[in-house]
């Protein structure tokens, strides 16, 4: 039984004993059932919520705090504990953490430490087991910057203070709303995201996980497109069906859907387009699907926003929970692309834009003549007409590189690139833009890379 299965379970039960007893079987349980992305989705599912609010699981807070005591470390710890990571030594102390990573050998005190989706962020350590404050790492940008999502924050008490976001450098020292970094503790007992590689081929879904030279496993044999994401997959198939895996590739398919003609994959949450042009949302395989919007065209999600294309060409998108309110950020698309940190679209005249942090930011003008645009945390690619594939790291403002002149289909990744050439071939490159192409397939349509 994986911690989810057990987890929907628990939000049932109302007794504190009883959750207690429940939570020591999850413990006990192996801790691969859970990666670093489910940390970050049931971290970001609890937004907005107050220190005894009903969470996300069905219980009632986090660990201690209907107390209320300050409850960013109850927070922090409650989302390790429930996606199975070792937390034998944490308490409601923010220093918690940082001591936990001295005996684990997982902190991190080096400037140049990169930190990684799930770590805990330890502000102002005194020493002793004393700091100021903990937060959970949810997003690394390719500027350097990160986004953390703290318990316990933009409140004057510990009992109006909620789950909310905040961001900044991602570096030893560096100082996020006015606290000093000390240190980022990785958990013990989560796995990573695995990193992933699709291609589509005559109808047949193929994946390959590690590195580029693992086999390739068919994983369906009717697909007209597909997505990978941290430990999903999903397919749409000929008859319309959205199918959608989780775990392992050899796990079984779930139907989650009927008569979709686009979807998008992406942070724990699925966005589809029926037929009939109505979009709906849903986050985790087990919950209701919620209405968006209708007469749309296209459909894209993050884990902490929505975007849908109108037949109209408008453009609008919501942040945060799927009650958001939406925001009208353009009325000529023909193509949208998403993450949590920007938004990009492809106007009526070919044009790529791509607008960066608040929804309210400028757009900056990225190339012409685009007919696919791709983003990912710390990347920009854009598909030219001719066939030139033109990549940029890092800021909106960075320079663009030619990585290819004979694309037909693009994808990013974290640190890897792919490209379907206009002969049906299938190349990836991982690490820097300069680096290497490697052929891994040929007779292809569609080629997609997990998000890293």
């Amino acid at each position: 039984m994986s911690h989810k299965q057990i987890r929907r379970a628990l939000g049932a039960l109302t007794s504190a004993c009883v959750l207690a007893g429940a939570l020591s079987t999850i413990l006990a349980l192996p801790a691969q059932a859970a990666t670093v992305t489910d940390i970050v989705n049931l971290a970001r599912a609890n937004l907005g919520k107050h220190n005894c609010d009903i969470n996300s699981l069905g219980g009632k807070g986090f660990n201690g705090s209907c107390t209320p005591e300050e409850w960013c470390a109850d927070f922090a710890k409650w989302v390790w504990q429930n996606e199975g990571a070792q937390v034998d030594g944490l308490t409601a102390a923010a220093g918690s953490f940082y001591t936990y990573g001295q005996r684990k050998g997982t902190l991190h005190t080096d400037g140049g430490y990169r930190p990684q989706p799930g770590d805990a962020v330890v502000y102002n350590y005194a020493g002793s087991g004393y700091a100021d404050h903990v937060g959970l790492v949810t997003e690394v940008r390719g500027d350097g910057s990160i986004q953390v999502i703290n318990g316990n924050f933009n409140g004057t008490t510990a009992s109006n203070s909620v789950v909310a976001y905040s961001s900044g450098t991602g570096r030893v020292g560096a100082s996020i709303a006015g606290q000093t970094i000390s240190g980022f503790t990785s958990p013990v007992g989560v796995g990573s995201v695995p990193r992933r590689v699709g291609v589509l081929r005559n109808g047949d879904v193929k994946v390959k996980e590690g590195n580029l030279d693992s086999a390739w496993t068919t994983q369906e044999t009717l697909g007209t497109k597909f997505k990978v994401d941290g430990n999903r997959i999903a397919a749409l198939r000929t008859n319309g069906v959205l199918a959608v895996k989780e775990g392992g590739l050899d796990t079984p398919w779930r139907i989650v859907e009927e008569h979709v003609t686009d979807f998008s994959l992406s942070g724990g949450r699925i966005g589809a387009l029926r037929s009939d042009g109505t979009a709906e949302v849903k986050e985790g395989l087990d919950s209701a699907w919620v209405m968006e919007d209708d007469a749309v065209k296209q459909i894209a999600v993050s884990s902490n926003r929505v975007a849908v294309l109108r037949a109209d060409g408008t453009v609008k998108v919501k942040e945060g929970g799927l009650d958001a309110t939406w925001k009208h950020v353009e009325d000529r698309g023909v193509q949208i692309a998403l993450t949590n940190s920007r938004v990009g679209v492809i106007t009526d005249s070919g044009r790529a834009e791509v607008k960066g942090g608040n929804l309210d930011a400028p757009w900056f003008a990225e190339e012409d003549n685009a007919v696919q645009l791709e983003l990912s945390s710390n990347r920009i690619g854009v598909l030219r007409k001719d066939g030139v594939f033109r990549v940029k790291d890092g800021a909106l403002e960075s320079p663009w590189t030619t990585v290819d002149d004979h694309g037909k289909q693009i994808a990013l990744g974290g640190s890897r690139i792919g490209v379907v050439r206009t002969d049906g071939t299938v190349w990836v490159k991982e690490g820097g833009l300069d680096a290497t192409w490697q052929k891994v397939d040929d007779n292809c349509t569609e080629v997609e890379l997990t998000q890293e």
